[in-house]
């Protein structure tokens, strides 16, 4: 059997761009899955799949999840990268830095550490229906999951893929996949925690890191939607709570017009899933107008989905019209906020790194001196005084 480590991606379509390898190495073969005819590369051995009766996307989680016989019979070990990955550093060592003694290494997940938070980020941006996402977690509670186990970015991963736990974990992995919602991390630490799969965790931050950087995928990004929960999200969140409506268009601005569902104070507004876009003329006019209250009171928060928060005593029965100019940012102006992102991640980065460095600095010296104390209290010239005092007191 050939030993030698292998990376692959899977592009179905055209989600994505096949990025060539900057830095070739010898001991490693890459593989690049399509069904694109079109696809070329002089770094990434192209191999053409059929979609066997799957949507491009879970022909692209199957290959992801399952290997290919390609790789399952001639590799041991192989990493996984989504198309979007751009390596800078050697992938060798990445192996060998983060795979330890364990069938499989991952990175920890930057921001979330459970389903339920992840779940509610799907929905914001769009990544999934309302349905699907309430079914995976229905099933969840139903399997009586305990959703404290982290959680963990699947962009980036590496498998001993002929380990017996591992090929469990990936076949119940791809089956939730294809019963339930289609992000993979809504289900990944189920089946995790079926099989109790050993994980080395990566504990950077998968879009900043050393070892890659990251690219955007393809998909064309339209505003149709306004997703609407009525309460505060982030307390016992609701899914009978969250609305959708669809939004009557005139050029870039956008509204809708419904019904308060609840007396409620407190309405969230998530108007795009358009990252980067801005906002203006921002109306929301309950009929008739709260009689407690002179109007309402809006929060922006700049995240990366742009949230609109409302206060006010909405009362249920009112009808409620929201109206919002949405400029959509172009190609190029996506890509100065992720450059800026990047910088902005990065000096933060260092600082922390800087501060972590003094705090051992500090430690080491407070060790250094605590030693020394010791050496000096233990001396016989410190006891001898001591005895001394004694004496003298008396």
């Amino acid at each position: 059997m050939n030993k030698k480590l292998c990376v692959y991606t899977c592009i179905t379509g055209d989600y994505d761009d096949l990025h060539e390898i900057a830095h070739p190495e010898k001991s490693v073969d890459y593989y690049c899955f399509t069904n694109n005819k079109n696809l070329k590369s002089n770094t990434w051995k192209i191999v053409h799949i059929s979609n066997s009766n799957l949507n491009n996307h879970l022909l692209s989680r199957k290959i992801k999840m399952l290997g290919h016989p390609i790789i399952n019979e001639n590799y041991d070990t192989s990493v996984w990268m989504d198309a979007s990955v751009i390596w800078q550093k050697n992938i060798t060592d990445f192996v060998s830095t983060y795979l330890k003694n364990k069938p499989f290494a991952s990175f920890k997940h930057h921001l979330r550490s459970s389903i339920q938070e992840e779940a509610i980020a799907c929905l914001r941006l769009r990544k999934d229906t309302k349905k699907s996402i309430a079914d995976t977690l229905n099933f969840l509670q139903a399997e009586q999951f305990p959703d404290n186990l982290g959680l963990y970015e699947m962009t980036v991963f590496i498998k001993k893929h002929h380990d017996p736990i591992v090929i469990k974990t990936m076949r119940i992995w791809f089956d939730m996949i294809q019963k339930y919602s289609k992000r993979d991390q809504l289900s990944f630490m189920y089946a995790v925690w079926r099989t109790g799969l050993p994980i080395s965790p990566i504990n950077l931050n998968v879009w900043n890191n050393p070892w890659f950087t990251t690219t955007k995928h393809n998909p064309n990004q339209e505003t149709t939607e306004c997703h609407v929960y009525y309460g505060n999200p982030n307390q016992d969140f609701d899914f009978d709570k969250y609305y959708i409506y669809q939004y009557k268009q005139n050029q870039n601005t956008y509204h809708f017009s419904t019904t308060i569902p609840y007396s409620i104070k407190e309405i969230e507004f998530n108007p795009t899933s358009v990252i980067g876009a801005s906002y203006q003329n921002l109306k929301i006019t309950p009929t008739p107008k709260s009689t407690t209250t002179e109007g309402i009171t809006l929060s922006i928060f700049c995240n990366d989905h742009g949230t609109i928060r409302a206060y006010s005593d909405f009362t249920k029965g009112q009808k409620l019209s929201f109206s919002i100019t949405i400029d959509n940012p172009t190609p190029a102006t996506i890509n100065r906020l992720i450059q800026h992102q990047w910088s902005q991640n990065t000096q933060l980065s260092n600082q922390l790194t800087q501060l972590q460095n003094e705090n051992k600095w500090l430690r080491s010296s407070n060790q250094q001196l605590q030693t020394d104390l010791n050496n000096i209290i233990n001396s016989r010239s410190w006891q001898t005084i001591q005895k001394a005092r004694r004496i003298i007191r008396h």
